[in-house]
């Protein structure tokens, strides 16, 4: 009787409640509505096509809808000149110059991240729109970020850039480093979700609200006795923008992650991570807390400083292209922070300029490091030992394309080669050393000659793919049954098993080859 009795009152209160719901202008968020649904139609068109679609025509789509995207970016550019400034859907969605560069930027990002994407993924025989649509999503976020004006879409847009970085990270599933990458950075951006959640909670429990421009009239207009509860929530929101823009403390995971991942999500998980994550960052803490900035600025300036030393000083120690990327990311952000730490105008706008720039930047070096099949890796010049600054392990006109391209570094006086597919270096006119010379010396040995010494070592260039899988993971398939061993080649001889004239050689730029004598 009681239930029964309790169901006309709790329907006369659910009578009594009015839900509002605001307005929603729709040209104010046509970027992000366009990536959104370029998106779902690529997937869509992808699984209702029973014929192999060609990689191209997803790369094609995805920068159509990056530039209509743009063309979207350009309208609200000029209705912001003709009327200025406005909010949307409950002031939530902030339309004014400093979203409109970042919206521009993000198109950018996607039309050239299309292209670079498109040569890596034929070349890996990966077919489907899976690349493109989480790139697109990710775009999405990123826009969203630029112009939330609420704490809460702020959440959002991070979530909706993140999700589709984590898949993108571990879409290379021949590779076991990809998967590593994606666990490490979903994990890691889980915890650092929840500590931005956490600061949003202690900030709306101190001001009252989660739209930033009444959290900003709130500080200008109150004078608060104890901020312990604000000063907490506002570095819980640093530490979670921290991680999104790789400042130290908070950068562990970008060097395994950007390694991990494959070379084109690389360059635009950084460049589309900064533009997002530094466009929330200055809105947030510039035209929010602005009135706090003598809390928050000495903070600033020591991670600024920490992440510059930091990202420089990492890098120069490195030995592998990406890993360096990684760190020179990091050191790119301390630069930005700067800016921020500034608390000027100014220093906005510098830092503005800085992130439109350094976005080309590294996609521009990702770009050519992605022209590698082989991953770039730096070795040590002790393991390959030349009396010439530039020499190549492959002779001019040998069969061996792979060689390895010199680089003399400021920080070390030695040559430091990076694994690339170069043509063979014209400044390195070594004689190719006899074909006995593998099978005869007890210099050269299986582990890379390491053995040898002076002239013999030299001339020795037996390389076993065994030891180095990097390098020679791509081949192994190609040259299956092949050896570099010198005791195989000789007992090859022995039992006269192989032709002469088709015995497997040892020398060469440490793989074995048919011989042309």
């Amino acid at each position: 009787m009681s239930l029964v009795a309790g169901v006309p009152i709790l329907s006369s209160l659910v009578a009594s409640v009015t839900f509002v719901t605001p307005h929603v202008n729709y040209v104010a968020i046509l970027p992000e509505l366009i990536l959104i649904g370029g998106a779902l139609v690529l997937l869509v068109s992808g699984q209702l096509v029973f014929a192999k679609v060609p990689t191209a025509f997803y790369s094609v789509g995805s920068g159509a809808v990056a530039a209509a995207a743009l063309a979207a970016s350009l309208v609200l550019w000029h209705d912001v000149q003709a009327r200025g400034p406005f909010t949307a859907i409950a002031d939530s969605v902030a339309v004014d110059g400093f979203a409109i560069v970042f919206l521009v930027l993000v198109s950018c990002i996607l039309i050239l991240g299309s292209v670079i994407a498109n040569d890596f993924l034929i070349r890996e025989g990966t077919s489907g729109p899976e690349y493109h649509v989480l790139a697109l999503l990710a775009g999405s976020g990123a826009m969203l970020m630029a112009s939330a004006n609420d704490l809460i879409l702020i959440f959002v847009a991070l979530e909706i850039m993140s999700i589709p970085l984590y898949v993108l990270a571990g879409m290379d599933l021949k590779r076991r480093e990809s998967g590593e990458a994606a666990m490490k950075y979903f994990v890691l951006g889980a915890f650092s979700s929840a500590i931005f959640v956490y600061g949003i909670a202690l900030v709306y429990g101190a001001t009252g609200s989660v739209n930033l421009p009444q959290i900003a009239s709130y500080l200008s207009s109150n004078f608060v006795m104890s901020n312990g509860v604000l000063l907490a929530g506002l570095g819980l929101l640093l530490v979670g923008f921290g991680f999104k823009v790789s400042a130290v403390p908070f950068h562990m995971w970008t060097p395994d992650v950007y390694q991990g991942a494959p070379t084109p999500v690389t360059g635009f998980m950084i460049a589309i991570a900064k533009a997002g994550g530094f466009a929330a960052l200055l809105r947030v803490f510039f035209s929010t807390f602005g009135t706090l900035r003598t809390d928050w600025q000495p903070l600033l300036w020591v991670i600024a400083i920490v992440t510059l030393l930091l990202g420089a000083i990492g890098g120069l120690v490195q030995h592998d292209v990406k890993r360096m990327l990684a760190y020179s990311s990091i050191n790119h952000a301390g630069f930005i922070l700067v800016g921020l730490a500034a608390a000027t105008a100014q220093g906005i706008s510098g830092s503005v300029y800085y992130v439109f720039v350094y976005a080309f930047l590294v996609l521009g070096e990702t770009s050519s490091t992605t022209s590698m099949p082989i991953a770039a890796s730096v070795v040590a010049s002790r393991h390959w030992p030349s009396r010439s600054p530039c020499c190549s392990s492959a002779r001019p006109g040998s069969r061996s394309r792979r060689a390895f391209w010199p680089s003399c570094t400021l920080y070390r006086p030695r040559c430091v080669p990076i694994r690339t597919r170069l043509p063979s270096s014209p400044c390195c006119r070594r004689p190719s050393p006899p074909r006995s010379t593998c099978a005869s010396s007890s210099s050269c040995t299986a582990s890379g000659c390491r053995s040898g010494r002076g002239a013999t070592r030299a001339r020795c260039r037996c390389r076993s793919p065994e030891t180095s899988p990097t390098l020679w993971s791509p081949l192994r398939r190609r040259h299956a049954g092949r050896t570099s061993d010198p005791s195989v080649c000789r007992a090859r001889r022995r039992l006269r098993s192989w032709s002469p004239s088709r015995s497997r050689s040892c020398s060469g730029s440490g793989r074995a080859r048919l011989s042309t004598s």
